[in-house]
């Protein structure tokens, strides 16, 4: 998805001539999120950054990680079932977070 929106973002931008600001008011959004969404910069999907998704017609798929059954597997085989095991494994989890590209 955010390849998807990257690629919208700078096509509009490129056959419209136009600035970061206009997409920003045409889609009711912040500059600020265009400019991360022409970049893929961002890790999370915010809700600006949905609205712009549907600005350009891109549809958003949102799962809920209880229901992935892969991934509650892998957690389940990697967790100890202590509080000690949780703890790292949030560390872990966050600590990948912050390096996602």
């Amino acid at each position: 998805m955010k390849e998807k929106l990257m690629k919208a973002v700078q096509f509009w931008l490129e056959q419209n001539e136009a600035t970061q600001e206009k997409l920003a008011d045409r889609a009711k959004v912040s500059q600020a999120t265009v400019s991360r969404a022409a970049t893929g910069n961002w890790n999370k999907l915010t809700p600006k950054l949905k609205a712009l998704c549907r600005f350009f017609d891109i549809e958003v798929v949102e799962r809920d990680p209880r229901n992935c059954d892969q991934l509650m597997k892998v957690i389940g085989e990697m967790w100890d079932g202590t509080t000690a095991g949780e703890e790292s494994l949030v560390r872990l989890l966050r600590s990948i977070q912050a390096y996602r590209l």
